[in-house]
């Protein structure tokens, strides 16, 4: 299988979303986290190996502004972990990485579902300015892009196409309907794409659902699309 960084030219998604292993900006917030909460100055360079009792003492100890220090370092640089009740926990499922690159697999004849998948990644995995509100916008239009070439109606709206799609394909209506409820979350005169004013509550937990969300309901209709043209 190709690589993600091999099909777009960029970064893997499991580099995106850090989630195996850390890269060097997350790598030194974390040590100065350690260095002004902890250490403050006052530890040598071979006070770990020399005092290691030491240690255990100091990270036993419950430190609420390391945690929050840390869980901030954590989101801003797209970790998939965070300190949760004292505990350091995973947030990001393997699935949710997997359902992203899944969708992004695609062929050529999807091309234009492919580049609003990518935009809207770009977008959400920004860590100076990440624009989640227009990340969520190209996550629910990929969805649009899909549903059009898959029922080769260009002009149907999104309602329009699942209803042929629900036809075609057998899909549960309930989950036509929450679909369905998603672009009207982004489309209604106060959503996503008509607000003439920023909302305020749009953050990183509603770009990172609508990015998963769409790309499993893209490979979902991609699935149920293959086993009807069988």
């Amino acid at each position: 299988m190709n690589l993600f960084s091999q099909r777009i030219g960029k970064t893997p998604i499991n580099s995106v979303i850090q989630t195996d292993s850390i890269d060097e900006d997350l790598k030194n917030a974390l040590w100065n986290g350690l260095t002004i909460f902890y250490w403050d100055g006052k530890v040598q360079d071979n006070w770990i190996e020399n005092n290691p009792n030491d240690v255990v003492v100091l990270y036993s100890q419950t430190n609420e502004g390391f945690v929050e220090y840390c869980n901030n370092v954590l989101e801003r640089e797209l970790s998939a972990y965070r300190f949760v009740n004292g505990i350091l926990t995973q947030i990001s499922s393997k699935d949710e990485v997997e359902a992203i690159e899944e969708a992004l697999n695609i062929t050529d004849n999807l091309k234009p579902v492919k580049t609003h998948l990518n935009r809207a990644l770009e977008l959400f995995s920004d860590r100076k300015t990440p624009d989640y509100r227009n990340s969520i916008k190209e996550s629910i239009s990929a969805i649009e892009s899909y549903c059009s070439i898959l029922t080769g109606s260009p002009k149907a709206t999104l309602g329009q196409a699942l209803k042929q799609i629900e036809k075609d394909n057998n899909i549960h209506p309930a989950l036509k309907n929450s679909i369905s409820s998603l672009y009207g979350y982004t489309s209604d005169a106060d959503g996503i794409r008509h607000a003439l004013l920023e909302d305020e509550n749009l953050n990183q937990e509603d770009a990172k659902f609508m990015l998963v969300a769409c790309s499993a309901f893209i490979n979902y209709l991609r699935q149920k699309e293959a086993k009807t043209t069988k």
